[in-house]
């Protein structure tokens, strides 16, 4: 003889939204066991990890359950919708106005309507139901589902790669301008090779102290204050030389940053001598 359900104890919310506040604070980290991995036609690699459907509704069902909570999608030839419901309906009273009009006079009647907030809907997400494959309809649907699902639940059913992609554009930025700067530099002369070092003491002066967390304003480069330290370096070196001279530097501390001195010319850094990264 099969098991019998174990009966879900419920738990009465005033709305929705207190429900919502309740089950999400019950929700346990969801496993992403799945694994995709995959070249689009474009060649870009996609690669992360996920809570299947399947798995997802297994963990959230009962906490649902014991919430009056109940989440149904709509399914329409262009897109899927992820509805929550709440059992226990709160009605709030507000007032209704509605104006009768003649050509001699208006009539306003104030009257009290109640409202009942017991949906949230997640929003419609489109699909292409008019494939010719099945199966790419149906995958269509299921990651309609999880999607829609885990935006009205807030639930975190896939890999955050958000944030390493981030980090990757940001250091493909940062190294697009060093180099940008350490060419405007090598190709210098004169005024200004002096303006730049100046330009490079005022950035290195506000990386650093942005870096000691007394800073509230960014170097105009973005660049870390070890880079513009090496940047600074090579500018030294380089005042007081030939052009054709070959300029020998240590590294972001090297020992030729007093090389030549500070590096003549007056009056205050001109903005953007050294060109920033498009």
């Amino acid at each position: 003889m099969a098991d019998t359900p174990e009966v879900v104890k419920k738990v009465e919310h005033k709305n929705i939204h207190a429900a919502l506040s309740a089950f999400q604070g019950e929700l346990t980290p969801i496993e992403q066991s799945a694994h995709v991995n995959f070249k689009t036609k474009a060649g870009d690699t996609v690669d992360f990890r996920y809570a299947p459907l399947g798995e997802t509704m297994k963990t959230i069902y009962p906490i649902l359950a014991r919430h009056g909570l109940a989440v149904r999608h709509e399914l329409t030839e262009s897109s899927i919708e992820a509805i929550l419901t709440h059992e226990t309906t709160e009605q709030r009273e507000v007032d209704f106005k509605d104006s009768t009009s003649t050509p001699d006079t208006t009539n306003t009647k104030t009257s009290k309507v109640l409202l009942e907030t017991n949906c949230l809907r997640s929003g419609k997400l489109a699909i292409d139901t008019k494939k010719v494959e099945m199966k790419e309809v149906g995958a269509q649907i299921t990651y309609a589902r999880r999607y829609t699902l885990g935006l009205v639940l807030g639930l975190a059913t896939e890999e955050d790669k958000d944030a390493e992609l981030f980090e990757e554009s940001r250091k493909n930025v940062e190294e697009f301008a060093f180099k940008q700067a350490k060419d405007t530099i090598e190709k210098a002369k004169g005024d200004k090779l002096s303006e730049q070092v100046k330009f490079l003491e005022k950035e290195l002066a506000l990386a650093t102290a942005l870096e000691a967390g007394e800073g509230t304003k960014a170097p105009s480069l973005g660049l870390k204050a070890s880079q513009y330290q090496s940047l600074l370096t090579i500018a030294k070196a380089k005042v007081g030389k030939k052009d054709d001279a070959p300029i020998v530097v240590g590294g972001a501390g090297g020992s030729q940053e007093g090389a030549g001195g500070g590096g003549g010319g007056s009056g205050e850094p001109k903005e953007g001598v050294i060109p920033t990264a498009q």
